[in-house]
C-alpha cells in the first residue's frame, strides 16, 4: 500500500507501507511527514539564497480524500482542523473523481514495465523483494510519469462535467 499527493505538475513524496492497511493513528503520521511538508513546500518561494517569501496560509488549500475511515476518522477531523486543512466535502456513494486515482493505474503499467516484464522478475513478498518494490514505485512516481498530474488536473472540468450529465451515475471515469 502507498499514499501520495500532488498539486498541479508538483508531486509530493510516496510513502509505502510494506504491511498493507493502516489505521487512523498511522495515516496522521501520514500527513504528518507526507502532507504537512508537501504544503510546506508549495507554500513557500525562494527568492533567492537568504530570502523566502509565504505565499499562501494552511487554510488557502483543500485537501481531497474520500471517505475511508481513517479519513473519517474524529482523530484526523481534529488533526486537519488544528492545521487549518480544509478537506473537500465527499458524499456517500459518490463517483470518485480524485484524479490520483488515475496515478495508481499509471504506476502499475509502469511499474510492471520496468521492473517485472523487462527483468523477467518473479515475484515474492520477501523482505528484499519488498524493499525493490517500494523503491521501483518510487522510482516511477518521481521520473516516470511525465505530464501525467497536468493532464489530470486539467480532466476535472470534464469530470463533473460527466457527473452532472450522469445525475451523479456511473461515468467513463
Amino acid at each position: 500500500m502507498v499514499w501520495a499527493c500532488f498539486a498541479g505538475s508538483t508531486l509530493g513524496e510516496l510513502i509505502s507501507y510494506p504491511k498493507g492497511g493502516i489505521n487512523a493513528q498511522e495515516y496522521i503520521n501520514t500527513l504528518q511527514i507526507g502532507l504537512l511538508p508537501f504544503i510546506i513546500k508549495l507554500n513557500l518561494v525562494q527568492i533567492n539564497e537568504n530570502d523566502v517569501i509565504q505565499v499562501a496560509t494552511m487554510g488557502d488549500f483543500v485537501f481531497m480524500h474520500d471517505n475511508a475511515p481513517i479519513h473519517r476518522a474524529r482523530a484526523t477531523e481534529v488533526f486537519l482542523e488544528h492545521y487549518h486543512i480544509n478537506v473537500m466535502w465527499w458524499p456517500a456513494n459518490s463517483p470518485d473523481l480524485n484524479p490520483i486515482e488515475h496515478f495508481w493505474h499509471h504506476m502499475k503499467i509502469g511499474f510492471h514495465e520496468e521492473f517485472f516484464d523487462a527483468r523477467n522478475i518473479v515475484p515474492s513478498r520477501s523482505e528484499d523483494a519488498m524493499q525493490a518494490y517500494i523503491e521501483g514505485l518510487k522510482q516511477v512516481w518521481n521520473e516516470k510519469l511525465g505530464d501525467l498530474p497536468q493532464r489530470l488536473v486539467a480532466s476535472m472540468p470534464r469530470r463533473v462535467a460527466a457527473v452532472i450529465e450522469a445525475k451523479g451515475g456511473h461515468t467513463k471515469y
